[in-house]
């Protein structure tokens, strides 16, 4: 039973909208009201009893994926019946996901919920109207009435990588997952909305397929076959699914990234951006790896691949990431044509959320700057990256 005790105007509304919406979805995997009283105080309604959360199972759910891909199936479900219902819920995380057991959990805790459309400024604008930290989406910070569908998409994708590793609140936790799903998780967490699945259909889709093709053994022998031939003969669309199938192979995804031809990554960006950012992910991780002993030549190759990976994208957190592994081959390996290209890239950022994204990467590799400095222009960098840049110089420390 939820009960609102001397609640203000603000609060009596937004308790009253979240029970009208909830009469208006009837769904097994959303809360249900089994009744409920809107006349005279104190405010209240009655649901099912459940026993916990989604949040009691995250840590040891994140060694059983078949499980978590269950359940993260029924809230995918959920979300995308109240999205047909115009109701985006706008506070989504583990503990609004109540369990009794793996099939009989729902999705709860509509308070911060509205209809799209619907002119409920007014019941937003205090700061515990907001949502969590955490979880929420960065346009809900900036504009919450204007967040839509796309800001529960980003939700979802903090409580699948939440799922996935067993992580709260941790970034770094992505790399942990499994490499198919480190690229649902990305795309679902982008900073610009645009750049998100477009709907939690789309999202349940990629899911689906990431999951299927986890195991596709024969799919990884064709990519192992695949030749400069048949990269530019071979459907994107059948090339495209047998990166997704080889996502567990990072060496070979990087061997072939090396080898794609650059009209091709482009057809494949369009086509699959999934594949093509599982690919560019895989290079750029391999590529860094300490017990890899790159010859001196071959330092140049990954150069020249990252800058055409780098070339084929507009995801800004690619694009960054291909200069911070130039950086860091550059000067891991002292090769100064490697150094003088990522320092030249990163003269050429000027665009405001290009150089946070970069910046976001140069921080994280700090300790290598100082190897760079000197070759980048200072008066010519963007605001965001001049005073790192400026900081890794001797003289000015």
């Amino acid at each position: 039973m939820k009960i609102l005790i001397h609640g203000d105007n603000e609060s009596k509304a937004r308790f009253s909208r979240e029970v009208r919406l909830l009469l208006g979805m009837q769904h097994p995997r959303i809360i249900r009201i089994i009744d409920h009283n809107l006349e005279t105080d104190p405010l209240w309604f009655v649901m099912p009893l459940y026993q916990g959360s989604l949040r009691d199972h995250c840590l040891q759910l994140s060694t059983q994926p078949e499980r978590f891909g269950r359940i993260f199936e029924h809230m995918l479900e959920a979300m995308e019946y109240a999205h047909a219902h115009r109701v985006i819920h706008r506070d989504l995380k583990p503990e609004n996901v109540l369990m009794n057991t793996d099939e009989y959990l729902a999705i709860a805790d509509f308070g911060l919920a509205r209809r799209i459309g619907a002119d409920t400024t007014r019941k937003t604008v205090s700061q515990q109207g907001f949502g969590t930290i955490g979880y929420m989406a960065p346009e809900q910070y900036i504009d919450v009435y204007h967040a839509d569908e796309r800001a529960d998409i980003y939700a979802l994708g903090i409580i699948l990588r939440e799922l996935c590793t067993g992580a709260i609140h941790s970034w770094l936790a992505r790399e942990q997952a499994p490499v198919g799903l480190q690229i649902i998780i990305s795309r679902c967490t982008q900073t610009r909305r645009e750049d998100r699945y477009e709907s939690v259909a789309a999202l349940k889709a990629a899911f689906r397929t990431m999951q299927a093709r986890a195991a596709d053994v024969q799919a990884v022998q064709r990519i192992r076959d695949l030749d400069l031939n048949l990269l530019r003969t071979l459907q994107i669309d059948r090339i495209a699914n047998l990166i997704a199938s080889a996502a567990s192979e990072r060496k070979l995804l990087h061997d072939l990234a090396v080898k794609f031809p650059e009209d091709r990554l482009r057809e494949l960006n369009i086509s699959s951006p999934e594949a093509f950012n599982l690919l560019a992910t895989e290079f750029a991780t391999e590529s860094v790896q300490p017990e890899q002993w790159w010859s001196f030549e071959y330092i140049d190759v990954i150069c020249v691949a990252a800058q055409k990976l780098h070339r084929c994208t507009r995801d800004l957190e690619l694009r960054a990431r291909m200069i911070g592994t130039i950086l860091q081959t550059g000067v891991d390996y002292n090769r100064y044509s490697s150094m003088q290209s990522a320092a030249d890239m990163i003269e050429a950022v000027q665009d405001d959320r290009e150089a946070l994204a970069l910046l976001n990467v140069l921080q994280s590799l700090s300790g290598l700057l100082p190897a760079i400095a000197d070759r980048v222009r200072t008066d010519r960098l963007n605001q965001h990256i001049r005073a790192l840049i400026a900081l890794s110089r001797p003289d000015e420390n």
